[in-house]
This record gives structure tokens, sequence and C-alpha cells, in this order.
């Protein structure tokens, strides 16, 4: 990674992304391999040595400083990395917002019609091409006061049905439970309760 490209990405500003981005992660990785080389051929040379544990110590403290140094690097494209899609998703965002907007300003630009004026217009089929257009207005839906009268009629007729149906249901049910205690057939034990049913 370039000199110019690890002061932006440690500054916190956005680097590019794309193949300069890929190009220092790769390196980043490649380090990460050589560091690790490098640790298991001091690793080697501590074993021939008198003072293992000194020199293992020593191997151990620079492949740190080491792999320290290539991780704040990493961090510094991750945040690089985060700020950019953080910018995607508030551009985004945005542009909905904006979007948004234009379509509440043009529906509060539209005409709106009082319902007085705007009646219920009942839809007729539309003319077949070629044919000549009638020039008969379409229909206001008004509702009169006797069409409401028989909705209501129906609907008490229809309640009035249910109710009916709900009794003759109720008077077989005792009818067959008379011809049931006729019969002198037992009526089938209840259910044991849950805490007789676990008992061993």
């Amino acid at each position: 990674m370039s000199v110019v490209a690890m002061g932006v990405a440690a500054a916190g500003v956005a680097a590019p992304s794309g193949p300069v981005d890929a190009a220092a992660r790769a390196e980043i990785a490649a380090r990460r391999q050589q560091v690790d080389a490098r640790h298991a051929a001091s690793q080697r040379d501590c074993a021939e040595r008198f003072a293992v544990m000194t020199c293992l110590e020593a191997a151990h403290g620079e492949r740190r400083r080491a792999l320290s140094d290539l991780a704040s690097r990493q961090a510094a494209l991750d945040d690089a990395e985060r700020q950019r899609r953080a910018a995607a998703r508030h551009e985004r965002i945005k542009g909905k917002q904006l979007h948004r907007a234009a379509d509440e300003r043009e529906r509060a630009s539209a005409p709106l019609l009082p319902i007085e004026t705007a009646p219920l217009l009942i839809r007729r089929r539309p003319e077949p091409a070629g044919a000549v257009p009638s020039s008969v207005p379409p229909v206001p839906l008004k509702r009169s006061a006797a069409e409401l009268r028989l909705r209501e009629q129906r609907a008490r007729e229809a309640t009035e049905a249910r109710l009916q149906a709900a009794g003759k249901r109720q008077d077989a049910s005792a009818r067959r439970e008379a011809a049931r205690r006729q019969t002198g057939k037992p009526a089938a034990k209840a259910l044991p309760s849950i805490g007789a049913a676990s008992a061993p």
C-alpha cells in the first residue's frame, strides 16, 4: 500500500475502493505470511541455542509487534470500508427521502374535489371502438329510503334465520341426550385430571 493511501486510511478519510483497497489487503496478507515464516524460522533457531526460553520470548515479541502494525493497517482499511458503506447507505436513504418528498408535494398540489360535486358514479362498460358515444350521462349512485328499509329487513330476516337454526341444533342435541338416557347407555367417563394422570 502506498504511503498516501496509508495516510488517508489512518486519517479516517474514505480511501478509494476497488483495486487500491484490494491491493492493500493482499499486501497485508503477504506480510502476515512473511511474519509467520520468520517466526517459524526464529523458533527453529531458538531450539538450537542454550537459552531457549529467552530466545523464544524475543521471537514472540517481535512477531506481536509486526502483527500489531499489520492489524492497525487492516483496521484502518476496515474503517474506511465501513465509512464508504455508511456514506452509500446515507445517499440511498437521502434519495428515497427526496423521492418521497417529491411524491408528497405532487399529491398535495393535485386538486381535490369536494364530495358534494363528485358523487360516486356507476361505471359503465367501455363502448366498442368505432361506436358512437352515447349522450346519456353516468347515473349518480344514490340509495333511496325504500332500498335502505329493504336492506335492513333482509338483515333482520337473516339474523332470525340464524337464531332459529341454532335453536333447532340445541333441540336436536337435547333429543339425542334424552334417547341416550332411555337406552341406559352410561355417559362417557370424564378424563382424568392432569395430576392424577402423571401419578405412578
